[in-house]
């Protein structure tokens, strides 16, 4: 199971140093009965990285529980008071190919935001951001599972920006909390037509837009969203 390492956004990005793995891959899949893939994108990003492929099948990954709303728990380390203020979560690595950048240059007044994930390497170019545009916004880093969970109880929506995934296990650990959800088509496996009864909001256009546009989708998105809150 590539877990999307063949997305053509993954493959150019740092090319000169993955074209050393490249070839090994390549061996690998050739020899494999079968190669799984979670949606029929990847199908075609694995067949185009490989052509001599024996087999590759689509296992879904969507979650079989979404729409079962965990018992809250309470947020320890987060503000649970009653507001106004939209409350935004963004859970994955701080690197480029997740368009964290996108998302704080969307952000408009009055939400907040908290980012949990290891940083590999933008973390210095996000946290300029955020004071160049005096943000509401708290890095959390790495969190215990606890933590994430109360991060999970705490916020209205999840966001997932990203620019290359092809799951998002994120989205289904919101969605199963009963959470909204904004991602985009960087993430292809949530672009089944299925909205989680208006829970889930799906991004077409974002990931070949440019960074405007992009910022403008998810800007959108979230007003959308804040005007309901």
């Amino acid at each position: 199971m590539p877990h999307g390492c063949t997305d053509p956004a993954k493959l150019r990005y740092h090319w000169h140093k993955k074209r050393w793995i490249a070839p090994i891959e390549r061996w690998l899949f050739r020899r494999a009965d079968r190669l799984i893939a979670t949606c029929s994108e990847e199908v075609e990003w694995i067949k185009a990285f490989e052509p001599k492929v024996k087999r590759v099948e689509v296992v879904p990954l969507s979650p079989v529980s979404v729409g079962l709303v965990l018992c809250p728990m309470s947020p320890v380390g987060y503000d649970s008071a009653q507001t106004s203020m939209l409350k935004l979560l963004y859970v994955g690595r701080l690197h480029p190919l997740k368009g964290v950048n996108f998302l704080l240059e969307a952000l408009p007044e009055e939400c907040k935001l908290v980012v949990i994930g290891k940083d590999d390497g933008e973390g210095k170019k996000l946290r300029k951001i955020v004071q160049r545009l005096s943000l509401d916004v708290e890095f959390k880093g790495v969190v215990s599972e606890s933590e994430k969970e109360a991060a999970y109880q705490w916020c209205d929506v999840l966001v997932l920006p990203t620019l290359s995934e092809n799951f998002g296990l994120v989205v289904a650990e919101a969605l199963e909390r009963g959470k909204r959800v904004i991602t985009t088509d960087g993430a292809p496996a949530w672009g089944d037509g299925n909205d989680y009864g208006g829970r889930l909001i799906y991004l077409k256009g974002y990931r070949g837009g440019t960074p405007e546009e992009r910022v403008l989708l998810l800007k959108n998105a979230i007003n959308k969203l804040k005007c309901h809150c």
